[in-house]
């Protein structure tokens, strides 16, 4: 989002090139950008034909960053589009209405409050439709039609995680300010009259912000449980002798949540650590982790403690089920 924002900013400056290339970067993390770094290569082609050697070789460069690591680190060069479409039982994509559960989902990371300032500034601005007027007007743009991009995609199987969306919001946020701001300078009358607009509008908006400031303390907290979580992982493979001696057995069993880090931590595929038949050792952290719940004494039964929350069940104290004759 950093990288889009300051593009944003060298545009409005008049640094073309620098915007395109920020673009670029920021396509590479988020392949949501891609077809408004489409639009805005196209645009310069036109616009500046100096620039045409620079966008030409960012087209070419684009597809091979893309393509290349992944067909090298997986075999597969499709690898990460695969994944992206895996619809987990979370999948906004499962619903019975995938765009209107992806509406609803950014709803609730604007808030009522941020859409309807929003709105008002791409109102005020579409009255006057000044330079800056445009400006504000293209951002409005943007993020309705990034939200148009993030619906399309979780139609098409993606599972519309918030992080898709946040781009879109952070833009709508920086809209909602400048809507407040307008709309109480644009109040009639005295300066009394625009600070009784500016309390009636903290009035309106400080009851949903205290709320949110509530609940961003705790995603903040569970942030920080959650890292430390990760940290006690490694430590635990650690302890066990590395991934050599975890491995030996086969792969590692954990909860979805610490799926890719176990991978990391062991060298393993994705795949092989979302796979394991309990062959391995199996790894339980003795807390809530997302949206599961604490492990009941029963799932604990032979697991011995390690490091921080997590408990581990070597290989032999697996209960095997019996074969069949």
């Amino acid at each position: 989002m950093g990288l889009l924002l300051w593009g944003v900013d060298r545009h409005m400056d008049g640094q073309r090139a620098p915007a395109l290339v920020l673009a670029f970067l920021s396509c590479l993390l988020r392949p949501e950008v891609f077809p408004f770094l489409v639009a805005y290569g196209a645009w310069l082609w036109r616009a500046e034909p100096g620039a045409r050697r620079l966008t030409a070789g960012l087209a070419v460069t684009l597809p091979l960053l893309w393509l290349v690591p992944e067909w090298i680190g997986s075999g597969d060069p499709l690898s990460a589009s695969s994944q992206a479409r895996g619809e987990p039982p979370w999948s906004l994509s499962l619903t019975e209405r995938p765009w209107l559960a992806a509406l609803e989902r950014a709803h609730q990371l604007a808030g009522l409050p941020v859409e309807l300032g929003a709105g008002a500034a791409a109102g005020l601005a579409w009255r006057r439709r000044s330079a800056a007027d445009r400006v504000t007007l293209a951002l409005a743009g943007i993020a309705f039609s990034w939200l148009a991009v993030v619906v399309a995609m979780v139609e098409a199987g993606f599972t519309g995680s918030p992080r898709y969306f946040l781009p879109a919001v952070v833009i709508l946020g920086l809209l909602a300010a400048v809507g407040a701001a307008r709309l109480v300078d644009s109040a009639p009358g005295p300066a009394l009259t625009s600070a009784m607009a500016a309390v009636a509008l903290v009035a309106v908006v400080g009851p949903w912000a205290l709320g949110r400031a509530e609940s961003f303390e705790r995603q903040a907290k569970g942030v920080e449980h959650l890292s430390d979580h990760h940290g006690d992982l490694l430590a635990t493979v650690d302890r066990l002798g590395g991934r050599d001696a975890v491995t030996a057995s086969g792969a590692p069993r954990v909860s979805p949540a610490f799926l890719t880090h176990m991978a990391w931590a062991t060298g393993l595929h994705i795949d092989d650590v979302q796979r394991s038949r309990g062959r391995g050792y199996e790894f339980i952290a003795a807390v809530a982790t997302t949206k599961r719940r604490r492990p009941s004494p029963d799932q604990l039964r032979g697991a011995r403690p390690m490091v921080g929350v997590w408990r581990v069940r070597p290989p032999e104290a697996i209960v095997k089920p019996p074969a069949t004759r």
